[in-house]
């Protein structure tokens, strides 16, 4: 999981595009959010850290797309779609889940023979 911290903490770094100052503090804020819960990851926590994952890296790859295509081709289209893709949370909620055992254990019923 460290691989996956590095791998966009560099691309983070090396932003340096005037139109991404809006959005770059959102990705680096919730990837330092992200860092505990990826280094440690626990259970209960299983689609949350999966689907902040999942919107980290998809912000950060449109972050990269947006410098690219603002600069090679003065199109601020990425720019605008990084722009609303940052608006909304990036690392979902916290939602209470059952663990797996317990899940097992409700849906025994279900599975049984008639």
């Amino acid at each position: 999981m460290i691989a996956w911290l590095d791998d966009l903490a560099g691309p983070l770094a090396r932003a340096t595009h005037p139109g991404l100052d809006w959005v770059k503090p959102r990705i680096a804020e919730a990837l330092e959010t992200m860092r505990p819960m990826v280094l440690e990851p626990d259970e209960r926590e299983g689609q949350r850290i999966a689907g902040g994952m999942a919107r980290v890296a998809q912000a950060t790859l449109l972050m990269e797309a947006a410098a690219w295509r603002n600069t090679e081709r003065d199109d601020r289209s990425a720019l605008i779609a990084t722009e609303m893709i940052t608006r909304a949370q990036l690392i979902p909620a916290r939602t209470v889940d059952m663990d797996l055992q317990a899940l097992a254990c409700a849906d025994a019923g279900v599975f049984a023979a008639p």
